[in-house]
């Protein structure tokens, strides 16, 4: 697809059954109203539950490519 509509590729990422599982979770969880504890920010209990998906280990490639197109090179 990004050939044809001549935009550069970024790479792939499988469908993630153990995401999609982890997102329908803390949605349930922010339906029922109840607080989260240690009063740390949900958004925050979810981005580390995310870090030990699988998808998330293939998605830094994807962000570093991403990155290095708009700021050039981002090694150090």
């Amino acid at each position: 697809m990004a050939k044809k509509e001549k935009i550069p590729f970024l790479g792939t990422l499988p469908i993630d059954t153990e995401l999609v599982t982890l997102l329908d979770a803390a949605e349930t969880e922010q339906e029922d109203g109840k607080p989260s504890e240690g009063g740390e920010h949900e958004g925050f209990r979810l981005l580390h539950r995310y870090k030990t998906t699988s998808s998330a280990k293939l998605f830094g490639p994807i962000v570093e490519n991403i990155l290095s197109r708009l700021f050039g090179s981002t090694e150090g």
